[in-house]
């Protein structure tokens, strides 16, 4: 298991900890940006992502899904569904238990919509009232339904 953030991955150092006093082996855990993930051509069987996706804009999640195809021949992604409560892409504000607030992007999915943007060429494997789950084997990125070209946005970010 392998733990991912761009910043210091300290939620991961406490998870790793809990995992560890269950018995169970403690991952690695690297900081790095999702647009340029430091890991081989197909360097695993399966990249999961949770409640990720859906706070990226499109230049983002082109990214994201160009390395994540890059890096793994199976993508799970988890995220939030659609629901009258929400509008279904936009800017929003949160304000924490402390007050302090903060701006982020939030999209929600149906199965469906979310099924086709990762190529569609897997799986639905939850449907739920408050999250979606898809499951998407390789595509080349650059044929990824309606998320524009992908290597060259991607090269573009690189260079940046």
């Amino acid at each position: 298991m392998l733990g991912l953030d761009a910043e210091e991955p300290q939620i991961f150092v406490t998870v790793s900890d809990d995992l560890v006093e269950q018995g169970i082996s403690a991952g690695r855990l690297v900081q790095a940006a999702v647009s340029a993930l430091p890991f081989a051509v197909l360097a695993f069987d399966r990249l999961v992502t949770s409640h990720f996706y859906g706070h990226l804009v499109e230049v983002e999640r082109v990214a994201f899904v160009a390395e994540a195809r890059r890096v793994a021949s199976e993508l799970v992604v988890v995220d939030t569904a659609v629901s009258d409560a929400a509008a279904p892409d936009g800017w929003q504000e949160r304000v924490l238990r402390n007050g302090s607030r903060y701006t982020i992007y939030k999209r929600h999915f149906t199965p469906a919509q979310l099924l086709a943007e990762l190529g569609g060429d897997g799986e639905v494997l939850f449907a739920g009232r408050f999250f979606v789950a898809v499951r998407s084997c390789r595509r080349r990125p650059e044929v990824i339904a309606g998320l524009g070209d992908a290597p060259a946005l991607l090269a573009d970010r690189r260079e940046a």
